[in-house]
């Protein structure tokens, strides 16, 4: 005679989702994605939602800019810059803006407009 195992009828779960691979949905359970990956709603042929990458989410991510980084310009969409530095335009450059903190303002207002060849005096 053969030794007989009972099995489960159905395969369990995954525990979480890969890439593309379907993680919720109308009627369906969700289900955790692997690692740093979101589950979005990725394709405009099913109402499925998938993991995707953080990186390439679609979600809009909330990353501030250093300082000296462009956060905006005219008719775009401001970006937030980081630690206490405030986005503001900087005359001669476009209607581009840049992140500068209050202290350094005047100096970096004046090292951008200032021409290619000048130099600008720190205080100290």
């Amino acid at each position: 005679t053969e030794n007989l195992q009972c099995v489960p009828a159905t395969t369990p779960a995954p525990v979480c989702a890969g890439e593309m691979q379907t993680c919720g949905g109308p009627g369906l359970p969700d289900t955790p994605c692997c690692g740093d990956m979101t589950c979005e709603h990725s394709s405009m042929s099913t109402e499925n939602l998938q993991c995707v990458p953080a990186i390439t989410s679609q979600a809009p991510a909330q990353q501030c800019k250093v300082r000296g980084a462009i956060c905006g310009c005219a008719g775009c969409q401001t970006m937030t810059c980081c630690g206490g530095l405030h986005c503001l335009e900087v005359s001669g450059q476009g209607g581009q803006r840049y992140c500068v903190d209050a202290d350094g303002m005047a100096l970096a207002l004046a090292a951008t407009a200032a021409p290619a060849n000048a130099t600008v005096a720190q205080a100290p």
